[in-house]
């Protein structure tokens, strides 16, 4: 060095120059977190720029660029013929990478020292789903299909794809995945829509993470439609004809399909979705030119029209849009009547004795014509004749197929017939008796007339008429036929009817009578005998008739028998026109009898008609009648020995006179027990009345027996003060005692 002198100095040394590394320096789009992590979307491009970077020696820098653990290659962009290994700056991507995270190494060398590295982390995120879509729509109205295009969104990676459409007014709209469900096709309610779609993926660190991509846009009310699908326009029909008015194609889009009317093969216009804030409420008019109003707020009914020529019209009106109309022409000409048989059925079955109720009150004439009904046969046979069928009506058919044919005819002439088709089964015959009358008494004697007119068979079959008696289990057959008299005996009855048909069936009728009984009865008047003034010791034949009423005609036996002291005979009468008897079965009973009294008196005579013990009796009904004889001494004079007859006379009327009360006090007894049978008392007593007769008698014949003076026996002679306090036979004349009376008793 020198200086301005002029004066230097030097100094020598030895420099040894070295070649220095490239000096680093690197940024990254997008920016390395300050912990020295590169964060980056999976496949989000990242710019990496080197451009900073210098050899200080100016030397030319040789680049690679790699990425470790996240490739399945050797991860070296170089050796993918993708960069030149000159560059400082480079776009690259880990849209490839098999792991989320990886090394990022990039390498600097100048030839000289050794490559100088920059090293960083690299962590990936799963990214979303980018949602966009688009409207597409034809109108601006609810009936208008709406379509969302969501098709452009897409997955980064390629991850399965979860979609949500949600309307603001409609609410959830879809909820799906895959790529299908990016397109939306559907109808919207009106109003003012916004349009959200959700986008998601399937990876599990985005598990309720979405993209999100709005539309906002209005749906305008829709117009209501009208359409008639039936009758057909143009249709020609008469005034009984049932139309079917049905307006399928009809509604309004704003109305849910829920609400319309179920109806086959009708298609309403309708949304089938309810619309938020409800259904559209819309009026429907069916019309004619000749009725008017014919129908309201109906979609299918059904009716008649009268006739004319008839312009129908449809209005369907929703309040918010001009109302929609539709119209139709029909034809309608009178018609005829209507049968409206509500019994009986095409093809019912029935039996010959079944009636049929015939009842047409449906039919109807809808021209308001009067009109009548006629029922034929199969042959033509008139079974109603032009007759009102408001009516109902009832006939018989005999037994096998049967049509019959109904003609209805109004007061224009217009008439139709209907033909209905029946099967009639032969029935079993019905038995009845129009006599005798069940539970009816008949009075005794009645000829019993056994009548089965009224039994009934309706295919006129009946074969035989069997009549019964029944005895618990037996019966006991009557010969009789569809008719006939019997006489039968006083009792209770179970006649039986038994009716058979030709084909085997048969049917009972029953009845319960009684054949009242009568007790025989005496006429009293009518007693005859031929002599009552009886010679002592004579042998006499005395004929005895009388007339015994008997309306049962169950009189069995009549016996008398005459009592005289120890004497008595026996007889029986007849009424078979036998013996003395001149006329059988007239009533007057006959009989003769040889009497041969002994001693004189008075003789008493008793006749008993006794009854047949009939069914259910116990005892038989008696009836009896009494009469006196005379038996008076043979007429031999007065002489010598007049004084003993005198006291033979005297003691001869103290012993008529005990036998007098004797035969008196048998009468009255037997009028007691006569009294107490059953035929003469209300009160049953069950004593065998017959018996109490005989005893009575016996009775009787024994005191008399006791009155009569002993052979053997010492006569005493009466003392005269008794004597003449006897009555004479002058003083007794007949009947001249009161029988009555006290004394008579006090005697005995």
């Amino acid at each position: 060095m020198c200086d301005y002198q002029g004066l230097c100095s030097s100094e020598q040394r030895t420099i040894e120059l070295t070649n220095q590394p490239p000096i680093i320096s690197v940024d990254t789009s997008p920016p390395v977190d300050a912990d020295g992590v590169l964060r980056v979307p999976w496949t989000q491009l990242v710019q990496v720029d080197a451009n900073a970077t210098y050899d200080p020696e100016g030397d030319q820098l040789q680049t690679t660029i790699s990425a470790s653990g996240c490739f399945s290659g050797d991860g070296w962009w170089n050796g993918n013929g993708g960069f030149s290994g000159t560059e400082m700056e480079w776009n690259i991507t880990f849209a490839e990478a098999i792991s989320y995270s990886c090394t990022l190494t990039l390498s600097f060398s100048d030839g000289v020292n050794p490559a100088a590295d920059w090293i960083i982390q690299v962590e990936l995120d799963n990214e979303l789903p980018n949602a966009t879509f688009e409207v597409v729509r034809a109108g601006n109205a609810s009936e208008n299909i709406v379509t969302l295009d969501g098709s452009a969104t897409f997955d980064p990676e390629g991850d399965f794809i979860q979609v949500q459409w949600i309307s603001s007014l409609d609410g959830l709209l879809y909820n799906g995945s895959g790529n299908e469900s990016l397109i939306w096709n559907g109808y919207l309610s009106k109003g003012q829509h916004t349009i959200s779609l959700y986008v998601g993926d399937n990876a599990v660190e985005n598990a309720g993470l979405w993209d999100l991509a709005t539309e906002q846009f209005g749906i305008d009310n829709s117009p209501p439609h009208a359409m008639i699908s039936s009758p057909g326009n143009g249709s020609v029909v008469d005034s009984s004809t049932l139309l079917t008015f049905t307006a399928s194609g009809t509604g309004d889009w704003d109305s849910w399909c829920g609400t319309f009317p179920d109806v086959d093969g009708a298609q309403w216009y309708c949304s089938p979705v309810a619309p938020t804030g409800g259904s559209d409420f819309f009026q429907v008019r069916w019309e004619s030119n000749i009725s008017g109003l014919i129908a309201e707020d109906y979609l299918n009914w059904s009716g008649r029209l009268p006739a004319g020529n008839h312009t129908i019209t449809l209005t369907v009106d929703d309040g918010l849009s001009q109302p929609a109309v539709a119209s139709i022409s029909i034809d309608v000409a009178p018609s005829a009547p209507v049968l409206g048989l509500f019994t009986p059925s095409d093809g019912d079955l029935f039996t010959s004795d079944e009636e049929v109720s015939w009842d047409a009150s449906g039919s109807i004439d809808y021209d308001g014509d009067n009109f009548t009904m006629t029922v034929l046969d199969d042959d033509g046979n008139e079974l109603l004749s032009e007759v009102d069928s408001i009516f109902i009506y009832k006939f018989r058919l005999s037994s096998g197929p049967h049509t019959l044919s109904v003609i209805l005819a109004d007061a224009t002439g217009l008439n139709s017939t209907t033909a209905f088709t029946f099967e009639v089964y032969e029935s079993r015959p019905y038995a009845a008796m129009t006599s005798p009358e069940n539970g009816r008494d008949y009075p005794p004697a009645t000829t019993l007339t056994l009548s089965a007119n009224a039994s009934v068979d309706w295919d006129y079959d009946i074969s035989t008429y069997d009549w019964y008696i029944v005895n618990n289990t037996l019966l006991e057959e009557i010969d009789c036929g569809r008719w006939c008299e019997v006489n039968l005996l006083p009792g209770d009855y179970h006649i039986a009817l038994l009716v058979q048909d030709t084909r085997g069936d048969s049917d009972w009728a029953h009845a319960n009578i009684s054949l009242l009984d009568s007790a025989p009865k005496f006429n009293e008047s009518s007693l005859w005998i031929s002599d009552t003034r009886l010679a002592e010791g004579e042998l006499q034949k005395v004929t005895i008739r009388v007339e015994i009423f008997d309306g049962d005609g169950t009189l069995q036996n009549v016996e008398g028998k005459i009592t005289h002291g120890i004497q008595s005979w026996e007889f029986i009468m007849n009424d078979a026109g036998e013996g003395r008897d001149e006329i059988a079965g007239d009533g007057i009973w006959t009989a003769q009898v040889e009497i041969q009294p002994e001693g004189v008196g008075r003789p008493f005579m008793r006749i008993l008609a006794i009854d047949e013990l009939s069914a259910g009796q116990s005892e038989p009904k008696v009836d009896q009648i009494t009469a006196d004889f005379i038996v008076e001494p043979i007429d031999d004079g007065f002489g010598a020995t007049e004084i003993g007859g005198a006291i033979g006379g005297i003691f001869l009327l103290i012993v008529a006179i005990n036998l007098f009360i004797g035969w008196r006090r048998r009468r009255l007894a037997s009028l007691d027990v006569i009294e107490s049978w059953t035929s003469f008392s209300d009160v049953t007593t069950g004593v065998d009345q017959a018996s109490v007769v005989e005893a009575e008698i016996e009775r009787s014949d024994t005191i008399e027996e006791g009155l009569l003076p002993t052979e053997g026996l010492p006569q005493q002679e009466a003392p005269t003060s008794e004597v003449a306090d006897v009555p004479s036979m002058l003083d007794l004349g007949e009947g001249g005692i009161d029988l009555e009376g006290k004394d008579l008793v006090d005697i005995e």
